[in-house]
């Protein structure tokens, strides 16, 4: 788990720099939170997020998942280029909040400073349920321009 937890932050990191973003650092607080959700989630057979409240306080999240016939180990880079690709659809000269690029911003926004990741895993490997927390979260109405900048 340790090994997709760095790949996880590597790829954000990788990505934030393309966009001003300073890198994120893992905790250890919201790892476990993320790794709580994903077992939940795929324990109850439902994907939705969270209430999103760590100590009453409003953390960020993204959530991939994956059901398939055959085993497939989703990896770090793969579930956040796949948040990273909704870059395409994004205005960055908009306050507007975007629902269909909301992954791509919580990823890149800057004011972000830490990161969680959880991953859990059916028994026989078909589904498969990854969730990233983020704080102090993203994707806040007037603040979107001044923290998701154009790839440089």
């Amino acid at each position: 788990m340790e090994e997709f937890r760095q790949q996880t932050l590597r790829t954000h990191n990788m990505l934030r720099a393309r966009h001003g973003a300073a890198p994120l650092k893992l905790s250890d607080e919201l790892n476990v939170y993320a790794q709580h959700w994903c077992e939940a989630m795929l324990k109850n057979d439902i994907i939705k997020h969270s209430d999103c409240l760590l100590h009453g306080s409003r953390i960020g999240e993204n959530i991939a998942y994956r059901v398939t016939g055959l085993p497939h180990d989703l990896t770090g880079q793969e579930t956040v280029m796949h948040w990273y690709e909704e870059v395409r659809d994004h205005n960055f000269a908009s306050e507007e909040f975007n629902t269909k690029t909301a992954h791509f911003t919580q990823v890149v926004w800057k004011g972000t400073q830490e990161l969680g990741v959880g991953k859990a895993k059916s028994y026989d490997g078909r589904k498969a349920v990854i969730v990233c927390t983020y704080r102090p979260p993203g994707n806040y109405l007037g603040q979107i321009t001044a923290n998701v900048s154009k790839p440089q």
